[in-house]
């Protein structure tokens, strides 16, 4: 009998609601998800909210640097809230640090209304 593999991956702690960025908690988490064999960890970008989320591209660039095996991928980028040449830029350093062929990417494009409402918080709160 053949034994098959499912590729399995896990989400990556991004998300702090009740205090500061514990970087020791996701070093851990991504060193011990390497260790029982997940395929791949995963991210996803907010724009606004209520609670500290880490930026996902820099994050798994993090995780690139000390992991080996894992395939790095966000879940969606928002690309209308993204100038595109930056955000190319940004994965294509992510495969670069990663050795390549463990970046994984998966996109929105957010609706407008929402775009709107960023500029408006952004703007309302730059004054």
């Amino acid at each position: 009998m053949t034994s098959t593999h499912t590729p399995c991956g896990i989400e990556l702690p991004q998300v702090f609601f009740d205090g500061p960025v514990d970087m020791e908690h996701i070093r851990k988490f991504a060193i011990k998800a390497e260790t029982l064999g997940y395929d791949s960890l995963w991210l996803q970008e907010r724009a606004i909210g209520d609670f500290i989320m880490l930026e996902p591209v820099t994050l798994l660039s993090y995780i690139a640097a000390i992991t080996t095996k894992l395939r790095l991928g966000t879940s969606v980028i928002l690309l209308t809230l993204r100038n595109p040449i930056q955000l190319a830029k940004a994965y294509a350093t992510l495969d670069c640090m990663s050795g390549g062929a463990r970046c994984l990417v998966s996109v929105s494009a957010a609706a407008i209304s929402d775009r709107t409402k960023m500029s408006s918080a952004t703007h309302a709160r730059d004054g």
